[in-house]
Order: C-alpha cells, then sequence, then structure tokens
C-alpha cells in the first residue's frame, strides 16, 4: 500500500533541492534520452546517447526488471524510478545532460519524475512529455513552433511542434528552460522534426519486447 502523503512530501522535498534556473553545463556534448515500456508487473528500459556535434547516437542499452509500483497520475516517479535508474547504470559515456520522457518542472508540485531523477543522482535533466499534466499552453498565433505552458500564472514549461509531433519540455534539474528548448529544437531540426535519441530509446523498448515474446515461442 503506498502512502501518498509520503510520496507528496517527497516531491516537494526534491522541489526544494531541485535548481531550475541554473545550467551546470555550458556546452553539453552528450545528451542520454531514457524511456521506459511495460507489460504487467514488467518494465522494459532504454537508454539513447546522442552526440550533439556529430548528431548521432554513440550508445544504446536496455533492460528489464520487475516494478510493483501502479501508475498514479502525479506521481509517476514512485513507478518510473527504479527501471530508469537500472538503464542509466549501464552507460559507459556518461553524458552532460539527460532527457526524460516525463515532466519536470510542469507538474503539479514542481518535482515530477525528470525533477526527481536528476536530484537523485545529481545529473542535469530535462522533462519530455508527449501530454500536458497540468497548466495551459499560450501561443502568440498558430503559426508559432513554440508556446509556453502556464499553470497559476507562472511558466513553467513549453511546447514544441514540429511537422512529426509535438512535446512539452520543462526544466528537470540543473538545465535551465531556455536551455532545455535550444537542446530539443537544435536535435529536432537536425533530424527532420523528430527528437531523434528519444525516438530511438522507445524503439529499443519495442525491438526488445518484440524479441522478448519471439522467445517464449
Amino acid at each position: 500500500m503506498i502512502d501518498y502523503s509520503v510520496a507528496k512530501a517527497i516531491q516537494e522535498e526534491t522541489r526544494k533541492k531541485a535548481v531550475f534556473n541554473q545550467d551546470f553545463v555550458s556546452n553539453p556534448k552528450l545528451v542520454a534520452a531514457l524511456d521506459v515500456s511495460y507489460k504487467k508487473s514488467k518494465a522494459l528500459s532504454a537508454v539513447a546517447v546522442y552526440n550533439l556535434e556529430r548528431g548521432e547516437i554513440v550508445e544504446a542499452k536496455a533492460t528489464l526488471i520487475d516494478v510493483k509500483a501502479p501508475y498514479v497520475p502525479g506521481y509517476f516517479f514512485l513507478r518510473e524510478i527504479n527501471p530508469l535508474v537500472a538503464v542509466y547504470g549501464l552507460v559507459e559515456n556518461k553524458p552532460d545532460v539527460v532527457m526524460i520522457n516525463g515532466h519536470g518542472y510542469s507538474h503539479p508540485r514542481r518535482a515530477g519524475i525528470a525533477t526527481y531523477f536528476g536530484v537523485l543522482l545529481s545529473v542535469p535533466t530535462i522533462g519530455v512529455a508527449r501530454k500536458l499534466l497540468v497548466g495551459e499552453e499560450q501561443c502568440r498565433n498558430e503559426r508559432d513552433d513554440t508556446c509556453i505552458v502556464i499553470d497559476k500564472g507562472e511558466v513553467i514549461g513549453m511546447s514544441v511542434r514540429s511537422h512529426t509531433e509535438k512535446l512539452y519540455v520543462s526544466s528537470g534539474h540543473g538545465v535551465s528552460l531556455e536551455t532545455s528548448i535550444s537542446i530539443v529544437k537544435s536535435i529536432i531540426e537536425r533530424h527532420g522534426g523528430s527528437l531523434y535519441p528519444m525516438k530511438i530509446a522507445d524503439l529499443i523498448t519495442k525491438r526488445c519486447w518484440a524479441n522478448e515474446q519471439g522467445g517464449k515461442r
């Protein structure tokens, strides 16, 4: 049985420790994308390490572990943190910045999974999600490819739109929103509208599940 009052307290403490308006790394070269896929009580997590200068993946890893915590909106870290930490521990080329498939500051308590991961492991992180958890977009016009996300009068993140997808980006820990957007947009523009390393991490989980199923036949 999960005590959500304790989980809430953990998030609030994480928020106090997190750094949202400062860049820990001034010129990042390696960016990792982490993603997790679930089937019942199994979690398959993957990481793709991307070289920003060369525009290519330099390392990819995946691992399968058991999970017990259920998915509860707003408390995603309870289910997600162990698979993420497990696969990150396999990385040999440690990245300067880590992109997490989930929210960072754009969270009801300003401490989503990207923030929790960053504070826990003391690594700079960016939250990249495909759905809003809280707040609303405000765009200057319909042609804007970036719009701010506001909650309770505060800018908590930004949306980034390409011709292939729409992403919600926020600071996780040790990476400002401005730098987060700059990194995400530079990758998207280089790869035809796709956040390439996150796409690769997602593909890895799909292929690993397919191999897992094939091995059971």
